[in-house]
């Protein structure tokens, strides 16, 4: 098909009807919902099933594509810093579930690069404040407006620590 023929396809309502019909199949009949469940499922695959071929394989594709990051940013001056986020279900046993984070932490050892690993003071704040992590997400991933403050405070207190900043305190 011509660029012009997909662009109006792709207006159509069959398009749009059959595109609707192919998400409901794939994730049911609450798309968002099905969706957000089974992005959690892949993710905590990353926790439960490490070794699994398809989880190695992303974690090569995503350090690589990290490492290319990396380059570029040293390559032109750029300071650069990995913030790793945690996921709220890393809350429920932190100590079994923070493989991610060690993947990242070793990657970051071997380039040199500073990190902030959140779950640690996420938990240490949850625990101080008698809060479950609904204090902190909104959902598996999104913060809280509190979330979000805590999580700016811990990235500007790193960016100093590491003096990723031409001009600070």
């Amino acid at each position: 098909l011509s660029t012009w023929q997909e662009r109006s396809l792709r207006s159509s309502n069959i398009y749009y009807t059959l595109r609707k019909v192919v998400a409901k199949v794939r994730f049911g009949d609450n798309v968002a919902q099905g969706a957000a469940k089974k992005e959690k499922l892949r993710v905590t695959s990353l926790v439960e099933q490490p070794n699994d071929a398809q989880v190695t394989q992303a974690w090569e594709i995503t350090l690589g594509n990290v490492e290319k990051i990396v380059a570029l940013c040293r390559e032109h001056d750029v300071p650069v810093m990995l913030v790793v986020f945690p996921m709220t279900f890393q809350f429920d046993q932190p100590a079994n579930k923070h493989i991610p984070q060690r993947i990242m932490r070793d990657f970051a050892i071997k380039h040199s690069v500073p990190m902030i690993d959140l779950l640690p003071p996420m938990t240490h704040w949850l625990q101080t404040n008698h809060e479950p992590p609904a204090a902190l997400f909104i959902d598996d991933s999104h913060l809280t407006v509190e979330g979000s403050k805590l999580t700016a405070r811990l990235i500007c207190d790193a960016i100093v620590m590491h003096k990723l900043l031409a001009h600070g305190p």
